[in-house]
């Protein structure tokens, strides 16, 4: 049985005017989102991950940012046709996000109290006291001791681990349907990071909300992902389950990203795989693949003409030309 569509993005494209050209921050990239599944979003920074999530939100910076799409629909209602004041009203109610660092995403002179009631007092419409009711039990869902108390603390008075606790309480205050969290556990240690894993986890189960996580760490997606959509430059150059990506990685970048994972098994004079080079300069993009040049896979082709992501299987993706050339060479020798 199919699950309900949540979201659907078809031809996204964001582009920033600056002093020195243009850049092409996010390429004419599709990704979809069911009710009740994760689907994370890896690679290296620089790649497009953020500003593709702050293009979705409409969270641009509007002097200098160009957002287009063939289309956005979110729980089937059209995000490109809304205005700003409708966008509002979709932004923390119906979708929630935690944004990358708490330090700079809390405002330092407001109470975490009076921070977690705004949304509900503006989105739902809740007295005073209701808003102060739910936010304690909101900090206590997310596993802060002594909530009552906290409610009068300030940002400052948090470690890393509460005040990413207390993000998360601020993304679910008005239930929302999706959760976007962008790195939320980088900066955090491994028994921190795990906690917040598992209480992300339990409060997706038990409100049925669909999960979008921005990440590094590919250990992270091995836990929570049931989707992955692998970005480079601008592109999602390989978009499957996480069970194909771990199994059977077809993008050379993927495996590039996968080799470069410490391993249990390897000795202790044993060195990691690195990629080679450097990302490319977003304002001059490439004609053909933007990783031709790291990439010990490329040919002649690769160089002159953009793959685009490509059906190779079900429910999988792949913008390579080296993956095509393989797939059209092994069905040559099947028949």
């Amino acid at each position: 049985m199919s699950k309900e569509l949540l979201l659907q993005v078809q031809g996204l494209t964001t582009r920033f005017n600056s002093g020195r050209g243009v850049v092409h921050a996010v390429n004419d990239i599709d990704f979809s989102l069911s009710v009740g599944d994760v689907l994370c979003v890896v690679g290296e920074s620089g790649c497009g991950k953020t500003v593709t999530m702050l293009s979705l939100l409409g969270l641009l910076p509007t002097n200098n940012a160009v957002r287009s799409a063939e289309r956005i629909l979110f729980n089937g209602r059209d995000i490109l046709s809304m205005s700003e004041e409708e966008m509002r009203k979709v932004r923390g109610r119906d979708i929630g996000m935690v944004f990358q660092d708490p330090m700079t995403s809390l405002n330092p002179v407001l109470t975490i109290g009076r921070q977690l009631m705004e949304a509900m007092e503006v989105h739902q419409g809740l007295s005073f006291r209701e808003a102060r009711d739910r936010s304690i039990d909101l900090l206590r869902t997310v596993g802060i001791a002594d909530p009552e108390q906290r409610m009068s603390d300030y940002p400052h008075q948090f470690s890393g681990g509460m005040r990413q606790r207390v993000m998360i309480a601020m993304a679910l205050s008005c239930d929302p349907i999706l959760l976007i969290a962008d790195e939320p556990t980088t900066a955090l240690d491994v028994t921190v990071q795990a906690q917040i894993l598992g209480l992300v986890i339990e409060l997706m189960r038990k409100r049925e909300m669909g999960l979008i996580w921005i990440t590094h760490d590919l250990g992270v997606v091995a836990e929570l992902a049931d989707w992955v959509a692998v970005m480079y430059a601008g592109h999602i150059v390989e978009y499957a389950t996480v069970e194909q990506i771990f199994a059977a990685p077809r993008h050379p970048y993927t495996i590039g990203l996968l080799d470069s994972m410490p391993s249990l098994e390897g000795g202790r004079s044993e060195r990691l795989s690195v990629i080679p080079g450097q990302p490319p300069n977003l304002i001059f993009p490439s004609d053909g693949c933007p990783f031709a040049d790291r990439c010990s896979y490329a040919f002649d082709k690769c160089s002159t003409a953009l793959p685009s992501l490509m059906e190779i299987g079900e429910d999988r993706q792949v913008a390579c030309w080296w993956d095509v050339e393989l797939d059209m060479e092994q069905s040559v020798e099947d028949r």
